[in-house]
């Protein structure tokens, strides 16, 4: 896989970035992604730097860049926590990880259920079981994540809200820029749910 930006002179495609092996993000104007770096590792690449972070991982299944640093997902469920001092695994069995700004959103793949802003946490509770990666969204330092019991944990400018929903089943879920969040629910006979907490 590779990445190409189109010149401005001939609009061309210009190959910046190839042996991608897995999720990209986005940090402060710069798109991160995982690549291969031989040997069967797994680097974290941009297009200015071919290692901006000092870490070789096995496998990486998603990627996220919060204002403090970038976290990796791996194959075996650690949670790898990469900023300019390197890599530290910050946890185990790990199912699921989105964020943005300072706040990030952690399902364990026993259920455990984390929301934090700036490293401290706002919510505890539990994650259903989705196949999805699409079952939280964080969009600056809002957020969205269905509960184990179909409640829809949100947070908009600072303020959570909880409301209660009949989701029990397979799911999707995202965020938009004004705070709507949209939920796809699988269950036959399917429906759409958009919700705006103000």
């Amino acid at each position: 896989t590779e990445i190409y930006t189109l010149s401005l002179h001939d609009a061309l495609p210009i190959s910046i970035a190839h042996d991608l092996a897995g999720p990209a993000a986005y940090r402060a104007g710069q798109w991160l992604y995982a690549r291969r770096t031989g040997a069967g590792s797994i680097g974290i690449a941009d297009p200015a730097q071919s290692r901006p972070f000092d870490v070789e991982l096995r496998s990486v299944s998603r990627l996220v860049a919060l204002n403090d640093a970038v976290y990796a997902l791996d194959g075996e469920a650690n949670l790898h926590r990469l900023d300019g001092n390197g890599a530290t695994v910050i946890d185990h069995d790990v199912g699921n990880i989105v964020g943005d700004g300072d706040t990030r959103l952690v399902c364990k793949r026993t259920g455990e259920l984390t929301i934090m802003h700036k490293n401290a946490v706002v919510y505890r509770g539990r994650c259903p079981t989705t196949v999805s990666p699409q079952g939280m969204a964080a969009l600056h330092d809002d957020f969205a994540a269905l509960t184990a019991d179909g409640v829809l944990i949100a947070s908009r400018s600072g303020r959570q809200v909880e409301i209660p929903t009949p989701i029990r089943a397979e799911y999707e879920l995202a965020l938009s820029r004004t705070g709507l969040i949209a939920i796809s629910d699988y269950r036959p006979p399917g429906a759409m749910w958009f919700v705006r907490p103000d």
